[in-house]
């Protein structure tokens, strides 16, 4: 029997994504369970990602996700979007559809931006923290937010809490 059945009213939301992922990964080779913890960087070569081994890696569940690093190749957002969409098909072969591959990167904003051509230039972190708004950072959140899971990152590394040792 592959369906699950409870009572509704018995049940937190919690509970039951527990029992569905318990269910789901119960079909998995402890191979695929040890790939879907593990994020590698994607690499350029010739201005590309290196397709041949990551597709590979990511269409046999050898890996759960990419980490996009900042790169001078002068992507355009239907680029990366491309791409990304690329690498989340293969990740269908594997896992379904329920399971999307990580794409992760470390955008911090200001002049720290992985892809330039992809999203506006926003202020750097400390610019928002210097001024002491937190409507202003919520708003900076949610803007940059949107244009990262716009052109398909479903992880970010960002904020983080940098000291300023040159005070």
């Amino acid at each position: 029997n592959n369906t699950i059945t409870y009572d509704r009213t018995n049940i937190t939301m919690n509970q039951a994504l527990f029992l569905l992922a318990k269910k789901y990964s119960s079909y998995l080779s402890i191979n695929k369970l040890l790939g879907l913890i593990l994020i590698v960087e994607a690499k350029y070569n010739n201005n590309k990602i290196d397709d041949p081994p990551i597709l590979k890696c990511i269409e046999n569940g050898e890996i759960g996700g990419l980490f996009l690093h900042r790169s001078n190749v002068p992507n355009t957002f239907d680029d990366v979007r491309h791409m990304i969409h690329k690498y989340q098909q293969a990740s269908t072969i594997s896992y379904g559809s329920m399971l999307p591959l990580f794409i992760t990167s470390d955008d911090e904003g200001g002049h720290r931006i992985n892809y330039p051509n992809v999203y506006q230039q926003w202020p750097s972190l400390m610019a928002i923290g210097a001024t002491n708004d937190p409507l202003r950072a919520y708003h900076y959140g949610r803007g940059y937010g949107s244009e990262l899971y716009n052109a398909g990152m479903n992880i970010v590394f960002s904020p983080d809490a940098d000291v300023n040792g040159m005070l």
